[in-house]
């Protein structure tokens, strides 16, 4: 039986179909990642077009019916406003991993409090929150191996154990800088998981790291 109900949401993606309807994919507090049709958002005369567009943190009413979820009211509660393409393409590298790894209808609140706060930062400038978001995020999902709490002898073990610890709570961005080797090999690792459980290849990431070159290049 259709129904309806009011959600905390963020808004991941939108896609424009039809003459003027937007299908949006959503993260929801309670219900996890969602898919759903706001009719007529892209008149003029729409009440909710400008609150249903990628990043924003809004209250969303949606009616549960035999076709889906139709959006029909949204209320603004935060943006992450980001400033420059840098700013951009961190946050839309955390929002391809979401979209890459979450199952539909599948709730999990501390994700969706841990993708506020990384949205947060991607506006507010900072540049190291991908890879310990990144960790986070495996961690929440269960697909993080177990990491080993037994002391190492190797310093370097010992720092990269110490950091992957400490991303998988709630403490994930108040690190300590890595060595460049040291953060290399975390990433390596962390990109190998992703790909076994990826849909598709991820691209922003490169895309990201063609324009950073460029721009030390010219």
């Amino acid at each position: 039986m259709a129904h309806s109900r009011t959600y905390e949401a963020i808004v991941l993606r939108t896609y424009d179909i039809g003459e003027a309807d937007r299908f949006c994919i959503l993260l929801t507090r309670e219900r996890g990642k969602l898919a759903a049709r706001a009719q007529g958002a892209r008149k003029l005369t729409s009440r909710i077009g400008g609150n249903i567009l990628p990043l924003c943190r809004i209250k969303v009413d949606l009616h549960e019916g035999g076709n889906g979820f139709l959006i029909t009211g949204a209320h603004d509660v935060g943006v992450s406003a980001t400033q420059t393409i840098e700013e951009f393409l961190r946050a839309q590298q955390g929002i391809e991993l979401l979209m890459q790894l979450l199952e539909d209808d599948d709730p999990l609140p501390e994700l969706f409090d841990l993708t506020e706060e990384f949205l947060g930062t991607c506006a507010g400038g900072t540049s190291s929150a991908i890879l310990p978001f990144t960790i986070r995020l495996l961690f929440l999902l269960g697909l993080l191996p177990r990491v080993p709490t037994t002391t190492l002898a190797e310093t370097d073990a010992q720092q990269i154990h110490a950091y992957i610890r400490r991303c998988t709570t709630k403490e994930w961005l108040m690190q300590p800088v890595l060595s460049r080797e040291n953060e290399r090999c975390i990433r390596n690792a962390c990109n190998a998981i992703i790909v076994q459980h990826a849909r598709s290849e991820l691209r922003v990431a490169s895309v990201a790291g063609a324009i950073a070159h460029a721009e030390r290049a010219s």
